[in-house]
């Protein structure tokens, strides 16, 4: 329910001494943010993530519902959430905006920092990417200084690309299959 990256160079996936790389999650976008679970603050995870949309939307509901009483008394979920932002409620929508700020501004940064052609996002926030496909682009055209050839696509999430990249990732470590990854 983070921000997980990889990014692949060459046709290969970046690896870093320790075999892991790009954990831009966990980059810091403020020192004086709210703390993430991995001991920092201010993680980009933290404003951009499933978790930091439905923290959000409770945080801003939370008069709300103890004026009238929470039904089960049982957080939201991040898919329930977007079902609130398909029904239209202003808050959920507050939430979700607020989420795909926040993506635009990560994807600004990778970007600027790397260049690529192609930056595929792959979570259940692409259900809603007619909503945050614009937040996003107007993001990146703020905070990019050059004009950026990058193409920003949504992968739909039955197609399970988490599961797809974890089994390439496997393979290639295993089995010696660089060209899976």
């Amino acid at each position: 329910e983070g921000i997980g990256t990889g990014i692949i160079a060459n046709g290969e996936l970046l690896r870093g001494a320790t075999g892991l790389a790009a954990e831009l999650g966990h980059v810091s976008l403020s020192e004086d943010g709210p703390p993430c679970r991995c001991g920092n603050t201010g993680c980009w995870e933290v404003y951009a993530s499933n978790t930091a949309a439905v923290d959000y939307y409770t945080r801003i509901t939370a008069g709300a519902r103890s004026e009238r009483g929470s039904q089960d008394g049982s957080a939201p979920t991040f898919d329930s959430l977007l079902r609130l932002c398909d029904l239209g409620d202003p808050k959920a929508i507050e939430a979700v905006d607020r989420q795909a700020h926040y993506l635009g501004f990560g994807v600004a940064m990778l970007i600027t920092s790397f260049a690529p052609s192609l930056i595929v996002v792959a979570a259940e926030v692409t259900r809603v990417w007619s909503r945050i496909e614009p937040i996003i682009n107007r993001i990146v055209a703020e905070k990019c200084q050059q004009p950026s050839i990058t193409r920003i696509t949504p992968v739909d999430e039955l197609a399970h690309p988490r599961l797809r990249g974890a089994i390439a990732l496997i393979l290639q470590k295993h089995f010696v299959a660089p060209s899976v990854a």
